[in-house]
């Protein structure tokens, strides 16, 4: 969501992404689903040409609609700030490392 790559990503704001999310969350639970986990699941934030992922904020639709925070690392490019970021959003909601990418198919620890 918070990606330039797909049409229907880069949508900040109130009434942008944030408001889909919401808009999903009270469909769900509005019909009676109450088992399910919310994982919320950006991009990491980075500035590359053409590869842009923007700040988690602007598109964070807050904890009362969120269980889980994650989120999508690739071209070996982890910061600290990613998760740390994801701490302070998430304000003692669990957080993970979703999709990750390897390089040239090999395990590498950084």
């Amino acid at each position: 969501m918070n990606g330039a790559w797909f049409w229907w990503g880069n949508q900040p704001g109130e009434q942008g992404f944030k408001r889909f999310w919401i808009m999903t969350y009270e469909y769900f639970t509005g019909k009676g689903l109450d088992n399910l986990l919310w994982v919320w699941d950006p991009n990491a934030p980075r500035v590359k040409e053409n590869d842009d992922a923007f700040p988690y904020a602007d598109f964070y639709p807050g904890n009362e609609y969120v269980d889980v925070l994650a989120a999508d690392i690739y071209g070996w490019d982890y910061k600290q700030s990613h998760h740390d970021e994801l701490v302070d959003l998430g304000g003692g909601k669990p957080i993970a490392m979703d999709e990750v990418s390897f390089e040239n198919g090999r395990h590498r620890v950084k």
